[in-house]
């Protein structure tokens, strides 16, 4: 039995000590009076300053143990919530299904008429994982786990102290058992979160894999393709230029060294771009742009997006306005929204349509395509009004000749728009379902700036046609972010 326990059974105080001895006392026929069982009312224990919470006052008379557990305050008692200390065990086992890891208890079960003690086991939670990657966590014993222990000085709940032990019991059980489809991974260091990832995807047989940015949209070629260089020659779509192939490996290569490889780019372009040499520039460009503007934009999108291009513009000078780009540069944000207008088939056919042939930079285009975008929402547009929370409300003010307003509908947002000269109005159902908030700002009353932001962070903020603000004017608007916004988004914490 890994703890000593405490109970009491019809008057009679039963001290049951991991050693195996086992003390009792009647209190009918004691006549002890040291003896005390110590109860706390939880309402007046200083958790910092009592170690051992609810352990009666006894010795074991073999070891000399002095820390009982009180067995019913432990595993039935709601109002006992910290303990100092509580062991429990684990049970592996494969089942014919998967793995199953369950922590339980030893507890004395006691026979009130023979005195005799015998051990019962109370499970505390499972965990269950499936072959195919499904995975199930029980809590077979609520109450327990809604309870903490003291570590290292601190208090940490028995739900997350289980949790964290169980995954690693059952990581190191899998790669001890591995299923037929795992057996390659058994000499690899692999997380539980890595082992689902091969589960659910059995045909991978490469680690690197589980690493990649854009995963959703490329799993069925990467089950078909299975390793590393195999799946590289499919984003390459095949093609058979050895300066091609040693392109897309260095990229590869590049991209791995800094955490993550994402295929899109490489795949897009492959696909976008028939001369050689031109393609062989467009697997070069930046990584960072290859990880970040290719990352949560649909494949469909910008493909759509290149493809458009080639309407007008020819294969160089498509590659090089993708290798002008720099992350955290506005290009950045024009190709971005440039991208994003090409969401829909019915507008991507107007916009293609109506466009006419500027010089090839992004400015250009991207102005070109948002004053067509405009025209098109326009007619389809509804006048109806925007809602905003609290916070968002209570920036609205004037601060160091700045006016900071919001729109009130999507009439008020298309008009910013034409004044701006920008896209903000295709931000509208950022706007709705809240990952974007829009600000206008006015100097002496005329629209002067327009303000994106996301997670509570500034994205963007730029002046008519997406030029820069001055540094005189973003300083006066990070202070107002600082000083209005996000003192306003502290106070919905206190």
């Amino acid at each position: 039995m890994q703890n000593s326990w405490y109970v009491k059974e019809e008057g009679v105080h039963h001290f049951v000590c991991e050693c195996g001895k086992h003390d009792m006392l009647d209190d009918n026929l004691s006549e002890d009076d040291d003896f005390e069982i110590i109860k706390f009312k939880i309402e007046e224990i200083d958790f910092s300053k009592i170690p051992n919470l609810y352990y009666p006052d006894n010795t074991c008379s073999q070891c000399g143990n002095e820390k009982y557990l009180d067995l019913k305050a432990l595993l039935f008692d709601h109002k006992t919530r910290c303990w100092s200390t509580v062991k429990w065990k684990y049970k592996e086992e494969i089942t014919s299904n998967g793995w199953r890891v369950g922590a339980f208890i030893k507890i004395p079960k006691l026979n009130s008429q023979t005195k005799i003690i015998t051990t019962e086991y109370v499970e505390l939670a499972s965990y269950q994982v499936n072959i195919d990657g499904q995975d199930y966590f029980s809590e077979t014993n609520k109450l327990f786990l809604r309870k903490s222990m003291l570590v290292d000085e601190n208090y940490l709940g028995f739900n997350k102290i289980l949790k964290s032990d169980i995954y690693k019991k059952m990581t190191a059980l899998i790669l001890k058992n591995p299923s037929k489809n795992l057996e390659w991974l058994k000499d690899e260091e692999i997380t539980l979160e890595g082992l689902f990832f091969f589960m659910k995807n059995p045909n991978i047989r490469s680690t690197d894999m589980r690493f990649w940015k854009n995963k959703e949209y490329f799993l069925k070629d990467m089950n078909k393709y299975r390793y590393v260089d195999t799946f590289l020659l499919y984003t390459l779509n095949n093609r058979k230029e050895k300066s091609l192939r040693k392109s897309v490996f260095n990229s590869y290569v590049k991209m791995m060294e800094v955490g993550e490889y994402n295929p899109m780019a490489d795949c897009i372009f492959s696909r976008s771009i028939s001369d050689v040499n031109h393609l062989n520039r467009a697997l070069n460009i930046d990584i960072e742009v290859k990880k970040k503007l290719f990352n949560g934009c649909h494949v469909i999108n910008i493909k759509h997006f290149i493809n458009f291009l080639k309407n007008f513009y020819d294969e160089k000078h498509i590659v090089q306005l993708w290798l002008s780009i720099r992350i955290d540069d506005l290009l950045h944000y024009l190709v971005r929204d440039s991208i994003e207008l090409f969401n829909n088939k019915e507008k991507k056919e107007a916009l293609t349509k109506n466009f006419k042939k500027t010089s090839l930079n992004i400015r250009a285009i991207h102005h070109e395509l948002t004053r067509h975008s405009r025209r098109i929402e326009r007619i389809k547009m509804k006048n109806e009004k925007l809602s905003y929370n609290d916070l968002v409300v209570a920036s609205e003010l004037s601060k160091e000749g700045i006016t900071y307003k919001l729109p009130l509908d999507f009439q008020e947002l298309y008009e910013w728009g034409s004044i701006l000269h920008n896209c903000i109005f295709t931000y509208k159902n950022r706007i709705v379902n809240g990952s974007s908030t829009i600000f206008g700002l006015f100097v002496n009353e005329n629209l002067t700036y327009a303000l994106e932001i996301c997670n509570h962070k500034i994205i963007q903020v730029s002046a008519p046609y997406n030029q820069k603000l001055s540094e005189l004017e973003r300083e006066k608007v990070d202070r107002w972010h600082k000083e209005v916004y996000m003192s306003n988004l502290m106070k919905l914490f206190r």
